[in-house]
């Protein structure tokens, strides 16, 4: 009989790659810094944050006006405005990938902020009245040289790269209310800027300040935020030694992306996940287009309009075939895919959180639509005084009570609202809870809003009689409109509303969006959410196109508040499709246990639970349900995370005393091939003896896990000799192979004729052609 080589079947498109983090990074961590993380580590981001901010809005209050000095319409300067937004958030996924994949976090944040420096420079040449009055062409060119190769590039990924960098700061075995902590001072530092924005800089840029004449407003803010551009990249330099700094890795959004594709070759509702971001980027792309075309007829609202279809459809795709990842199973090589199972778990945590992000879009329409909001207040009596020619408050500058409402809110929601439901209903509020809370207060503002816009309409023009007998109306300095008879401060409660929704919503969005991914792609999954703050832009501005025939010029002879009902009847929409898909997911969820019932009842509710809850406030959930369930630790049920692969829970029930017998976990990580699980118990626990899980690993063909036993000498001699019967018996040919060429054990013959038995055919043909005694 001839002599066949025995190939060992590696597949050439697994990457040697672990969604594992050792905490050691962490645990290696001076320990002046790993004190108090928050404070000595987290202040120092906080402050980049504020700077940034400033930054930011020092360029984007103003940005509509300054396009319109450049010699642009009030529409064409609108969709600039909004393509400087799009393409800004778009950016973020790049930089994602680069932080992720290529520089790390660090150095990424470093070098985007240098950029983001230059391109401010020349946003303060253009904007040099000795540039701007004479030289007009080139002015523009500086100005957009300067704002989409330099700014919109990288300004806000600093916004979503500092995020995602924080949340780095704390190692994974600590707490995860902390990192939730951090978010929530994040996101209120954020508005501070966003205040100062509002406040000060709309004034600033178009009247000037004490010495600084109006000609050169628009200089002194952008310089403003160029010296917070120092500032920053100052201070990132300056503190560098503090911070964590996990490595980039090749298992980012790229490596994502080409399983994904991969597996849409063969599986239709990989198909449709592709399909649907396929169509959120043609209608980014679309949307730029449909902006530079805005003053050439009817052509860019065409456009506009195909965009807002395609970004529906995209949204329906990603919720409903991404509301389970079960398909993306057959991916894996131990079930004839192609791909390793843990790096395919982590893709499939990624397309988890593709329905939540989904949802979110529609918020950020809610959001985002601020300037309706702007064009009602100018239409209100914005006089600071009683005279005709009264100072007036500046439109633009009203909306600085949506970051008071974030500041008073945070801390109000985090300090007095949650824990005052916890005692109350017995649990934490989840994060599933507070997103949904959030919507609904969406609702609430969109209606308000409408109403308040009837109310508005109703009141009576504001008039006065010139010098020369003749009744006049008054107009407001900014919108060149009729201001009505209704104080300007009554319009607050719409941002105030706006506010606390975005308070709910925004700061578990960042948790949801960094807890849930694996660690080497959680700047793309941050940057994703930014990305659909993005299209919820695209598509205000085109539900702003269907209703421009009742938002005229003089909001008094139209229908505006017709756009805010549409707006609170998609958010409802919104939320009973959310309710239905996030219970079914059970994403951002507490574990939900039955009151009623017996034991078994109460522990089946309880696994699974723990299976399907995410990550959110680990600690606090455990308590809550182990406090339900006094003393009963069966590891029936504390074994449900390990199934589940979930390490974060495994590492909090080790945390809390809950494991009593660690080997368990061990043998029952083998078994599910769980080689992140594995790693961590011996590697951080000393955990060494899985008993008979390492058969069951060759039985179910777990070959990642063979190895990795091998390469760290895990491996009991007494049971050795059953690890190729084991993979025998479960027609694991890959396993058999591994095992025939790397180590000494040998099938015996019982093992063949059972596999023969079983229909595993592949097998004893290949067997049969080994040398006798070497199988």
């Amino acid at each position: 009989m001839s002599k066949l080589p025995s190939p060992i079947l590696t597949p050439q498109l697994t990457p040697s790659v672990t969604g594992y983090i050792n905490t050691k990074l962490w645990d290696e961590r001076p320990a002046r810094y790993a004190a108090n993380v928050l404070k000595h580590v987290c202040l120092f981001l906080l402050i980049l944050t504020a700077c940034e901010e400033v930054t930011s809005f020092a360029i984007g209050q103003s940005l509509k006006n300054f396009f319109q000095k450049l010699g642009w319409s009030n529409k064409g300067s609108t969709s600039m405005k909004l393509t400087y937004d799009s393409f800004s958030q778009f950016m973020c996924i790049v930089a994602g990938y680069i932080a992720d994949e290529r520089l790390g976090k660090f150095k990424t944040l470093l070098s985007a902020a240098t950029l983001d420096s230059f391109g401010l420079l020349f946003l303060v040449i253009a904007a040099l009245p000795v540039v701007l009055d004479n030289h007009l062409g080139v002015s523009k060119a500086i100005f957009n040289i300067g704002l989409f190769l330099g700014v919109a590039v990288s300004q806000i990924c600093l916004r979503s790269l500092v995020i995602s960098y924080g949340g780095d700061q704390f190692s994974p075995a600590a707490p995860p209310s902390e990192k939730a902590l951090f978010f929530s001072i994040q996101y209120w530092v954020a508005n501070i800027g966003a205040f100062i924005g509002y406040a000060v800089f709309p004034s600033v840029s178009i009247h000037g300040f004490g010495a600084i004449p109006a000609d050169y407003g628009y200089v002194s803010v952008y310089l403003v935020g160029f010296v917070m551009l120092v500032i920053f990249v100052g201070l990132l330099w300056a503190t560098r030694k503090r911070y964590i700094n996990v490595p980039p890795t090749k298992q980012s959004v790229a490596l994502v992306i080409k399983i994904v594709l991969n597996h849409a070759k063969k599986n239709f509702n990989a198909q449709m996940v592709v399909l649907g971001t396929v169509l959120y980027i043609a209608a980014f792309l679309l949307n730029i287009l449909a902006s530079i075309l805005s003053d050439h007829g009817e052509v860019g609202h065409n456009i506009s309009y195909a965009c807002g279809v395609m970004i529906v459809i995209a949204t329906i795709l990603w919720v409903y075939f991404g509301k389970s990842s079960e398909f993306m199973e057959s991916a894996k090589d131990t079930v004839g895919g192609r791909f390793d199972p843990e790096l395919v778990d982590g893709v499939k945590q990624v397309i988890r959180i593709l329905p939540f992000n989904a949802f979110n879009v529609f918020w950020w329409v809610c959001q985002n639509q601020r300037g309706n909001n702007q064009s009602i207040v100018q239409q209100t009596d914005t006089r600071l005084g009683s005279g005709p020619f009264s100072s007036q408050m500046p439109g633009p500058t009203v909306q600085m009570f949506n970051p008071i409402g974030v500041l008073i809110f945070v801390p109000l929601m985090e300090k007095v609202v949650y824990p005052l439901y916890e005692k109350h209903a017995g649990k934490p509020a989840s994060r599933y809870g507070k997103v949904l809370a959030g919507y609904c207060t969406a609702v609430v503002a969109m209606i308000w809003t409408g109403c308040y816009e009837i109310i508005r309409r109703s009141t009576s023009p504001l008039t006065y009689v010139d010098s020369t007998g003749v009744t006049q109306f008054m107009i407001n300095d900014d919108g060149n409109q009729v201001m009505n008879d209704i104080p300007w401060w009554t319009a607050i409660p719409q941002y105030l509303l706006v506010a606390l929704a975005g308070v709910m919503i925004a700061i578990p969005s960042y948790d949801i969006n960094y807890s849930e991914v694996p660690q080497s792609m959680r700047s793309t999954s941050i940057a994703l959410g930014f990305f659909v703050n993005s299209m919820g832009s695209t598509l205000l501005s085109i539900i702003v196109l269907l209703f421009g025939k009742y938002i005229p010029a003089n909001l008094n002879n139209g229908h505006i508040e017709y756009m805010f009902f549409t707006l609170a009847a998609i958010m409802v929409v919104n939320i009973f499709f959310y309710v239905i898909v996030m219970n079914k997911m059970q994403l951002g969820m507490i574990p939900r246990v039955k009151k009623n019932g017996g034991k078994e009842n109460d522990e089946e509710t309880q696994r699974g639970a723990v299976e399907n809850v995410d990550h959110e406030a680990v600690a606090s959930d455990l308590r809550w349900v182990f406090r339900r369930h006094s003393g009963n630790r069966e590891p029936s049920i504390v074994l449900s995370c390990v199934k589940a692969g979930d390490l974060d829970m495994v590492k909090a029930l080790f945390d809390r005393g809950l494991v009593e017998d660690p080997v368990i976990f061990l043998d029952s990580a083998a078994s599910r091939g769980h080689v992140h699980i594995i790693k961590w118990l011996h590697e951080e626990k000393g955990v060494t003896d899985a008993g008979f899980g390492y058969v069951e690993a060759a039985k179910n063909g777990r070959l990642d896990v063979l190895k990795y036993l091998y390469e760290k000498k895990l491996v009991n001699s007494d049971l050795e000799e059953y690890l190729l019967d084991a993979a025998a018996r479960g027609g694991s040919l890959r396993t058999v192979q591994w095992l025939h060429v790397n180590t000494q054990v040998r099938c015996s013959d019982c093992a063949m004729d059972e596999a023969t038995s079983r229909g595993h055919f592949e097998m004893v043909q290949w067997a049969s052609f080994q040398p006798y005694g070497r199988v």
